[in-house]
């Protein structure tokens, strides 16, 4: 009686028709470098922002003439788009022409180069007056 000899297959068949190992290492590798991208451009983006607060703090000016009769703000409204904010000591600007206050920069008045001591709001110009808003750290 001769007895028939079978071999095995080593071979398994694959999990998904059509998935390979060699599949599946490949969308490893392809999800992992993505990953890896999209981390060193939110890093770029962290640091181009941080050196563009820099130079804007070092050089962003609005300037402008006094006239008479009317506040400091009501001329900065008049040639820069702003915001304000209201609060017990006068109104506060918190942003000129996109460029906004954060923790360290801020929008500060100046009247004949000297820092105001009132709100824009309060501070009647006259026509000798030059007006600077300076973007800067407050010391």
């Amino acid at each position: 009686m001769a007895t028939k000899i079978t071999r095995k297959s080593n071979t398994r068949p694959p999990l998904l028709p059509g998935v390979t190992l060699f599949n599946i290492v490949a969308i490893i590798i392809v999800v992992g470098l993505i990953g890896l991208a999209g981390f060193l451009v939110d890093n770029r983006n962290q640091k181009n922002a941080q050196t563009a607060s820099e130079k804007i703090a070092g050089e962003q000016i609005v300037s402008y003439d006094g006239v008479n009769g009317k506040n400091a703000l009501e001329i900065l409204k008049s040639t820069a788009d702003i915001r304000t904010e209201e609060t017990v000591i006068g109104v506060f600007v918190t942003k000129i022409n996109g460029i906004e206050n954060d923790n360290e920069h801020y929008w500060m008045f100046y009247v004949n180069n000297e820092l105001a001591n009132v709100s824009a709001d309060q501070y009647q110009t006259n026509d000798t007056d030059k007006v600077q808003w300076r973007y800067e750290t407050f010391q």
